[in-house]
């Protein structure tokens, strides 16, 4: 089973300048609850961008080469859980038609990817748009998927403080 998980904006933004747009607990929450302890799937970019990932993981790192993962982490955190793979077909082959979920956590490019393989789809969809964003997710037929609202809100606390979102489920049919 392959799963993807993202926060975006209305116009389906997830970043501008190497950065997501939109962070925020309440995400932080959905991503966590979604991605502990499950494999996950990240392009290389994305990988060398978050500063760590959720506990008891295990990372994939897409990229064309295969390279020493272990030495671009700053700590000894999931050296023995972070591999590189390179063949991306032979990923979804394997997660596609199993009970086992590969969870795809970005980025763009990896998204468009795995999309159409994709038999969940777990989206923060926040309430805003930014017309400077410059990495986007791919758009998808919602008409393929049952929709399911988890849980909405508006941010708590912080830069984005009363910012309204949604924790949504998309099912494929």
């Amino acid at each position: 089973m392959i799963s993807i998980v993202a926060a975006v904006g209305q116009n389906l933004e997830l970043g501008k300048q190497g950065r997501v747009i939109w962070s925020f607990k309440e995400d932080l929450d959905f991503y966590l609850s979604q991605t502990r302890g499950k494999t996950l799937l990240v392009g290389k970019k994305t990988f060398d961008s978050m500063p760590s990932f959720p506990s008891n993981s295990t990372l994939l790192v897409l990229n064309e080469f295969d390279f020493d993962a272990a030495s671009h982490r700053q700590s000894d955190w999931g050296r023995a859980h972070t591999h590189v793979v390179t063949d991306l077909p032979k990923i979804i082959d394997q997660y596609q038609n199993n009970d086992d979920e590969l969870v795809v956590i970005g980025g763009a490019g990896v998204y468009a990817q795995t999309l159409p393989h994709a038999s969940h789809l777990y989206l923060c969809e926040i309430q805003a748009t930014d017309p400077d964003a410059d990495v986007f997710f791919p758009d998808f037929d919602r008409s393929a998927f049952t929709r399911t609202v988890l849980g909405q809100g508006r941010v708590a606390s912080g830069e984005h403080q009363g910012l309204e979102y949604q924790l949504v489920h998309y099912t494929r049919r």
